[in-house]
């Protein structure tokens, strides 16, 4: 499943690696509930997976990184805990890989036809499995 949405954010982030890692954050929250939601209904229950291509946002999430943590505040390390209770993994995507550019950047015309297509493809596979 992938849920995507918007929102300008309620804070000024001082480095991209703090407003993605604040994005992280915001996901774990849409996660929990779609993940309470599949548990309920379809009685599943597996980890959400969080593709990242930020770094220093990705080791704050493993707790590999301490110098930039410093600086975040608490309620964000829900991350790092659901991480440590293997509710949610966090993987590195290179970012020319990163398929959420085509919802939150300009691309230029080839790569936004390499992921539109790409995305198409996978839906198609998805809608009809034969």
């Amino acid at each position: 499943m992938v849920s995507w949405g918007t929102r300008k954010h309620q804070s000024t982030d001082t480095s991209t690696a703090q407003a993605e890692f604040v994005a992280m954050h915001n996901a774990l929250k849409e996660i929990t509930f779609v993940k309470a939601f599949y548990t309920h209904i379809l009685d599943v229950n597996v980890p959400a997976i969080i593709m990242e291509d930020n770094s220093a946002a990705l080791n704050v999430a493993l707790g590999t990184e301490t110098q930039f943590s410093r600086f975040l505040l608490t309620k964000y390390f829900a991350i790092r805990k659901a991480v440590m209770d293997s509710e949610l993994i966090v993987k590195k995507v290179s970012t020319e890989d990163q398929l959420a550019d085509i919802m939150t950047k300009a691309l230029d015309r080839s790569k936004f036809e390499v992921i539109r297509d790409f995305l198409l493809q996978s839906l198609e596979m998805i809608t009809n499995p034969n």
